[in-house]
């Protein structure tokens, strides 16, 4: 769970199953800009998981992707690892269109640099 200074509101990433000590006051969606955060997205990015999210800077180009894309040896890599595979296809082909040039991935470093999601290896790629 999330606490906002600006706020004090409590938020959370996603309705589905997660259990936490105190309710949200919000749950986030897609669109949403993050409470306390003006600069930043809120993305669904469904494959890996049903409620997965990842958070969006437009004016910094930068992407927080959760478990949607990894990086392996200095490259983004959609996750292989999908519950819905028609959805993690969608999630890929939405944040390719996104002209990231700083990806902050759910599992390893991270990658810099103009078109890298251009770049990017698909799930069925190994790095």
């Amino acid at each position: 769970m999330l606490e906002t200074a600006r706020t004090g509101r409590h938020i959370a990433l996603g309705a589905g199953t997660a259990r936490f000590p105190n309710a949200a006051d919000h749950w986030l969606a897609h669109g949403d800009e993050v409470p306390g955060a003006p600069d930043w997205q809120v993305i669904q990015v469904p494959g890996h998981t049903d409620d997965s999210l990842a958070l969006w800077n437009p004016t910094t180009e930068v992407l927080l992707s959760g478990e949607a894309v990894l990086s392996r040896h200095g490259r983004a890599w959609f996750t292989p690892e999908v519950c819905d595979p028609e959805s993690a296809a969608l999630t890929e082909e939405h944040l390719r269109m996104l002209p990231v040039g700083h990806l902050l991935p759910g599992h390893g470093q991270p990658v810099v640099g103009d078109g890298l999601m251009d770049r990017a290896l698909s799930p069925r790629q190994r790095p």
